[in-house]
């Protein structure tokens, strides 16, 4: 109401100073881009469960704390581009309804994707997480995009399904791969990865054609469990 929108307007004042143009309420029907760019987010981070109609930007951002985006909808393009996460980042349930880019993103704590919906394109490339990736049960309709990611600690894609083209190739996983009853639809690439921890694909199914050309499983001197068993490769599999 219109106590809100004073207040509003007289705390962007207090943080930028009497000269500062004002440039009005946030209305949540405009459709213009969000842009949170280079913003440094120096405490926790609590989105949870808003909507976001509108292209979202997190470009070049940090996110000193926690970031917590459960149960979040962006109803457009959401960019995490080089984006640093030093907590914990969570994207439990999210529903993304068009493409999601976190393109050379930097997770430096625990990431949780559990359940979230990608409705497009999911760019996860050159991407690093630190710590443990949890992405169970999570739906990727379009690509699935992986490649030159860095896995450091446990990656778990249990159940997860892949829709469209899963690409993880010259992924690093130096922990733990966990990709239990995971439904790979399309082509899937884990080309030149390497599965340094235990590979675990136990009742996986590759219903596209599947390629592990020159893919590293585990390493010299290290003890290491490899598993497919009961897994469905219909097509032909490298």
């Amino acid at each position: 109401g219109a106590e809100i929108r004073t207040l509003h307007k007289a705390e962007m004042l207090r943080r930028n100073g009497s000269s500062f143009a004002y440039p009005g309420f946030p209305e949540p029907s405009r459709t213009e881009a969000i842009d949170f760019s280079k913003v440094d987010f120096s405490c926790d981070i609590c989105a949870e469960a808003l909507v976001f109609p509108a292209r979202v930007k997190f470009n070049d951002a940090t996110f000193g704390g926690d970031a917590r985006f459960n149960f979040a909808t962006f109803g457009e393009d959401v960019l995490f581009v080089n984006v640093t996460f030093n907590g914990r980042a969570e994207f439990g349930d999210v529903v993304f309804n068009a493409d999601a880019w976190f393109g050379s993103a930097t997770f430096g704590g625990a990431a949780d994707f559990v359940s979230a919906k990608f409705g497009e394109d999911a760019a996860f490339g050159s991407v690093t997480f630190d710590e443990g990736v949890d992405f169970t049960s999570a739906i990727f309709n379009g690509t699935a995009f992986f490649l030159s990611a860095t896995f450091r600690g446990e990656a778990e894609f249990s159940s997860v399904t892949f829709s469209g083209d899963a690409e993880f190739s010259s992924v690093l996983f130096s922990r733990n791969a966990v990709f239990g009853s995971a439904t790979f639809c399309s082509t899937t690439l884990f080309r030149y990865s390497r599965l340094i921890g235990n590979a675990y694909f136990p009742s996986a199914t590759f219903s596209g054609f599947t390629y592990f050309w020159q893919a590293q499983f585990g390493a010299p001197d290290q003890n290491y469990l490899v598993t497919f068993s009961d897994c469905q490769f219909p097509k032909p599999t490298n």
